[in-house]
């Protein structure tokens, strides 16, 4: 679907010490970042946002789906460890996170509140 862009991400150095994994480079600047521990199964989102954002799996996995506001195009996307997601502005989407996941998320933008970055747009 056009504005998403999903990679599984692989080491781009590993040795005995460690592995280097690149998320992004060059394709993203965060101005906010953020680590998001889900305390509980959840269903996230159903909103859109006016800037790019950025999620990197570290732990678990999660259902999303993404809709173009101004096309109507509709993507569900399985998620898991290692992998990146970049959403573009006005996709909206909504996420079935588990107990556990923990996640990285990045913002093109300085984020304020619920009430100016989260602009609700329910999925059905």
């Amino acid at each position: 679907m056009k504005g998403i862009i999903y990679k599984s991400v692989k080491p781009v150095h590993e040795d005995e010490r460690r592995a280097l994994i690149e998320a992004f480079n060059g394709d993203f600047t965060a101005k906010q970042l953020k680590i998001l521990k889900i305390k509980k199964d959840s269903v996230l989102g159903n909103h859109y946002h006016p800037y790019r954002q950025f999620f990197y799996f570290l732990k678990g996995e999660a259902e999303y789906t993404f809709l173009n506001i101004n096309t109507g195009e509709k993507e569900n996307i399985h998620a898991k460890e290692g992998d990146f997601i970049i959403i573009d502005p006005f996709i909206a989407h909504k996420a079935l996170q588990k107990e556990g996941n923990v996640m990285v998320e990045g913002n093109e933008q300085k984020y304020t509140s619920p009430d100016v970055d989260d602009l609700k747009y329910e999925i059905k």
